[in-house]
C-alpha cells in the first residue's frame, strides 16, 4: 500500500529530471530511518533481544538503533511529525504539475493511511503510540507476556 503514493511521487519527480528522482528516493530512505529511530525504538517489539523486528508493519527488518523502552517525549512527536510532513509534501510540487496525479496521489495516501489504521494500528501491541487504535476493552484485558530485565547492561530491554 505504501508503494502506491511513492510510485506516483516518483513518476512525477522523474518527469522533472532523473536527479530529482534520486533526491526523492534518498529523502524517502532518510525519512524511513528517522521514523524507525523516533517511532519504532519505543515499541515492545523493538525492545526484544532479537536482531530483527517481528512487528506487523516492518516484519523481519534489521534493528539499527538501541531500544528506548518507555513513553514518548515531545521531541519524538515533533521529529516524527516533521518527517511525515516531508514525506507527504516533498513531491507535491511535481505532482501538482499534472491534472490527474494530484487525485491519484491523494487517493493513494488516503487508502494507505486507512489500510494502515484498520489492519496494523488496530492490532498493534504498542499502546503508547499515538496512532494505536486498539479498542479500550482489549487494552484492559491484555496481559503482557514479556518481562523487563533489571540488570544494568540492558536497561529497559524486554526478553
Amino acid at each position: 500500500m505504501l508503494l502506491a503514493p511513492i510510485i506516483v511521487a516518483s513518476a512525477s519527480a522523474v518527469r522533472a529530471s532523473l536527479s530529482w528522482l534520486v533526491v526523492y528516493v534518498l529523502t524517502v530512505l532518510v525519512m524511513q530511518i528517522i521514523i524507525d529511530r523516533f517511532l519504532c525504538t519505543h515499541c515492545p517489539h523493538y525492545c526484544r533481544d532479537e536482531p530483527r523486528l517481528h512487528c506487523l508493519s516492518l516484519w523481519n527488518t534489521r534493528k539499527m538503533f538501541t531500544a528506548r523502552a518507555g513513553s514518548w517525549h515531545l521531541g519524538d512527536t515533533i521529529v516524527l511529525s516533521l518527517a511525515l510532513a516531508i514525506l507527504v509534501l516533498f513531491p507535491v510540487y511535481w505532482i501538482m504539475r499534472d491534472i490527474v496525479l494530484p487525485i491519484v496521489y491523494l487517493i493513494s495516501l488516503i487508502k494507505f493511511m486507512s489500510t494502515l489504521r484498520r489492519y496494523e494500528c488496530s492490532r498493534c501491541i504498542y499502546f503508547g503510540c499515538p496512532a494505536n487504535s486498539v479498542p479500550e476493552a482489549v487494552k484492559k484485558n491484555f496481559t503482557c507476556l514479556v518481562t523487563v530485565r533489571s540488570d544494568r547492561d540492558t536497561p529497559g530491554r524486554i526478553k
